[in-house]
């Protein structure tokens, strides 16, 4: 019989040393799952920003955070990157700051976030720009997340953005914050969520571009307007005066007979302006007519009377 009480006994210990050993190991793993979540929620697959494709849960919403009393609240808003003032609609192709502030009245907790962003229909909008320190970017369920990396000392993120491509609408903003106590558990912190609606603003006209070449657009076809042929008479001698109402150019000068005949020719140069050129040569009597032909291609005409 004591022989019997003696192993019933050991058996007792053996079975109470066995419990410990697993309530022990189960403490650890609930521990290891409850702040393996300081590394970001998304890489534990946990989408919970409170938009309508995670569901619109948030930390709290699933169970995993509450009960903390920090006073806790949460602001976002979308800044100019070279203002830094808030913006109410992007431009696209635009630099931004997307600012979350997690703010508190009272205790010293720690920060978590999540953010992500989306068309109004739920289209993920991917132009996040470099992570800042202690956070990261992670695609899940077709959507890109922002979220901490560890635990972090500020409330107050500032991420990198760009406005997407003109016709991409309006952009939601929805994020998340957890206000955490630091224990590694999930009770005595304080989860805080909102949207935020960015327009799409007008697309920029484009700027004109500085040039210093010459425009290549040519000039109107010269006409006769630009030009004009006349007889001058000085001294008793016979001139024509050709008006060049271009730059100066080669201009050929004919005399013809009545009947289009041929009698003298030649080439000079026509200044810009008046030119005063004499009748002059055997050939050039009675009723002529001069004919200037320039290098434009126009042609002048005028029925001289040479001298006998």
């Amino acid at each position: 019989m004591f022989k019997n009480t003696t192993q019933k006994i050991a058996s007792l210990a053996r079975q109470n040393k066995i419990s410990s050993t697993l309530l022990a190991f189960s403490g650890i793993a609930l521990w290891v799952i409850f702040s393996s979540y300081a590394n970001g929620p998304a890489k534990n697959s946990q989408l919970v920003t409170g938009a309508p494709f995670n569901s619109n849960l948030t930390c709290a919403k699933s169970g995993c955070h509450g009960g903390g009393a920090f006073g806790g609240a949460i602001t976002t808003q979308l800044l100019d990157s070279a203002t830094n003032a808030p913006v109410t609609s992007y431009v696209p192709g635009k630099a931004y700051k997307f600012q979350i502030n997690l703010t508190k009245t009272t205790g010293k907790p720690k920060y978590g976030f999540q953010t992500t962003a989306a068309t109004a229909t739920g289209t993920n909008v991917n132009t996040w720009g470099k992570p800042p320190t202690s956070t990261h970017s992670i695609l899940k369920s077709k959507h890109n997340y922002v979220e901490q990396s560890k635990a972090l000392t500020s409330g107050i993120i500032t991420i990198a953005w760009k406005g997407p491509a003109a016709g991409t609408g309006s952009v939601v903003f929805y994020t998340a914050g957890n206000l955490v106590n630091g224990d590694g558990g999930t009770t005595g912190d304080q989860v805080v969520n909102n949207s935020l609606t960015i327009t799409q603003g007008p697309v920029p006209a484009a700027a004109p571009v500085a040039t210093n070449e010459i425009s290549s657009v040519k000039p109107a076809v010269p006409t006769r307007d630009n030009y004009s042929l006349k007889l001058y008479n000085q001294h008793g001698s016979m001139y024509i005066m050709f008006h060049n109402g271009s730059k100066q150019q080669k201009v050929q000068i004919t005399y013809t007979d009545l009947q289009g005949n041929p009698l003298m020719s030649g080439i000079t140069v026509a200044n810009e302006g008046d030119n005063v050129w004499p009748v002059k040569g055997d050939k050039i009597k009675g009723i002529v007519v001069a004919n200037v032909i320039t290098e434009d291609g126009v042609r002048t005409s005028l029925k001289v009377i040479a001298n006998q």
